[in-house]
């Protein structure tokens, strides 16, 4: 079970054809928490919402999100923006809504993180713990975000990806890397969402069928945007840009001393096959059992 704790509302208009939310009154503050049953919220999910005040148990339908917050409808209220914080939009706002896509982005329990003193499992870290980045250097972990998901709710389509291991040449991964699609690699000096990479054979989708019931995903926080060492292969930190609130233990987070606003990494991202560069699809065909990614 997973909560998710909101600030307030701002009521709207949702145009289901062109998927454009629009804030037509002001900012109603309204702590309350919505619990959702397996952690990977997607459109049409039904959330159980209790204020602090008592007021409740009540029933939303998540419709997306916006900038992390997100939009939400019941029969009586009509359409409105749950934000996890108070009032950030005072000028209003009108967006096109995300409806499909669950907040995953996290490596599969089991995954080795590289370390000063060696290899750890990526659930075994803590707050506190030194991890290594891709250039030598020892930071600090700040936050494993933690997040459980079911299964049977997670489309094929945003299953986790395995990378085998070799597949990406130079002996990487060390073992088979499993992750989600949205966790970027660094490659060649570019951000690559494993999703992107997916090429049915050495890099593919796990079918869900393999899954168990219930599993656990976990994201590795540091100071800064890093890029630390899973199986071997560079792989980004956690951004807090889609919600830590969306984590089963976000309420554990303490911001360290001094924290200031992350600045994203340099490298650009990529998210879609077209976008992959020519020099990563090469380093992935010259690996052993390589494929490059149909044209």
């Amino acid at each position: 079970m997973a909560t998710f704790d909101i600030a307030g509302l701002y009521p709207g208009t949702f145009n289901q054809a062109t998927g454009v939310f629009r804030i037509t009154e002001a900012f109603i503050p309204f702590a309350y928490s919505y619990s959702d049953a397996n952690g990977s919220v997607v459109g049409g999910d039904q959330l159980v919402g209790d204020a602090n005040d008592g007021v409740g148990p009540f029933t939303d339908t998540y419709v997306g999100s916006v900038n992390g917050h997100w939009v939400v409808y019941n029969e009586t209220d009509g359409y409105a923006l749950a934000t996890t914080t108070a009032n950030p939009y005072p000028g209003g706002i009108t967006a096109v809504v995300d409806q499909t896509t669950p907040f995953i982005f996290c490596f599969a329990a089991g995954t080795a993180i590289a370390t000063p003193g060696g290899e750890v499992a990526v659930e075994a870290l803590s707050p506190g713990d030194l991890v290594l980045t891709d250039d030598g250097r020892a930071v600090a972990v700040t936050f494993v975000g933690r997040q459980t998901l079911a299964a049977f709710f997670l489309p094929e389509e945003r299953s986790l990806v395995r990378v085998a291991a070799g597949a990406l040449g130079d002996g990487l991964p060390k073992r088979d890397l499993v992750l989600t699609g949205d966790h970027a690699l660094l490659l060649e000096g570019v951000l690559v969402n494993a999703g992107a990479l997916v090429n049915g054979t050495t890099i593919a989708r796990v079918a869900r069928a393999e899954l168990p019931d219930r599993f656990t995903v976990y994201h590795v926080e540091t100071a800064a945007h890093d890029v630390i060492l899973a199986e071997g292969v560079p792989a980004e930190t956690f951004m807090d840009a889609k919600g830590r609130e969306r984590f089963d233990n976000h309420a554990d987070y303490v911001p360290p001393p001094g924290a200031a606003r992350k600045i994203e990494h340099a490298a650009p991202r990529v998210t879609a096959p077209r976008q992959v560069p020519a020099r990563v699809l090469a380093r992935i065909a010259a690996s052993p059992d390589g494929r490059a990614l149909a044209a």
